[in-house]
């Protein structure tokens, strides 16, 4: 059976080749927007498994894994910034104090009729003084806030300005850990 990533991320090709798994790519077109009254951890859940479907209803014979990282502060989603006022906002929001950076990984099988869902949550400090980060770190190539302006993508890429609870790569083992499990019930 095929396995289908339902993500053009470089960052999840990446750790699926790290677990050695031969993939396909196949970008999804979920578009992610909060439900009122869902948890952060129901959000983080419902966006991976919606992207699974999405890719799972054009490809029904394959095994295919979608995924999500959301931040949630204090029980509350931080969503993707819209611009760079809006990115350095949520930093500020974010420096000196803890918060949950929580992962998703669905795997979806139409053909067989599995849906199953992981999610790893990782805790995350960031120093209080994240003005001496360096700033460059939240562009990518483009001038665009790192990875679809995403607040994760930018508090990872600021590595200088957090500390970490845990082993350096707590969020990527993780995830890695999720899609074995997914993988192997499957």
């Amino acid at each position: 059976m095929q396995l289908v990533l339902a993500s053009s991320s470089p960052r999840r090709q990446e750790l699926l080749a790290l677990l050695g798994l031969s993939f396909e790519v196949c970008p999804s077109e979920f578009h992610e927007h909060p439900t009122v009254g869902l948890s952060p951890i129901e959000q983080v859940r419902r966006f991976a498994l919606e992207k699974a479907r999405s890719v799972a209803c054009m490809r029904p014979q394959a095994l295919v894994l979608g995924s999500d990282t959301v931040i949630d502060l204090d029980g509350q989603l931080l969503g993707k910034p819209v611009d760079l006022a809006d990115a350095r906002a949520m930093l500020a929001r974010l420096a000196g104090r803890s918060h949950q950076v929580h992962t998703a990984v669905a795997l979806c099988d139409r053909a067989r009729h599995i849906e199953s869902v992981e999610v790893a949550t990782a805790e995350v400090w960031m120093k209080a003084n994240i003005e001496q980060a360096d700033r460059r770190r939240l562009y990518d190539r483009g001038g665009i806030t790192a990875e679809a302006c995403g607040a994760s993508a930018s508090v990872s890429r600021l590595s200088s300005s957090r500390e970490r609870r845990g082993p350096v790569s707590t969020s990527t083992i993780c995830e890695l850990e999720s899609v074995r499990l997914l993988i192997a019930k499957a």
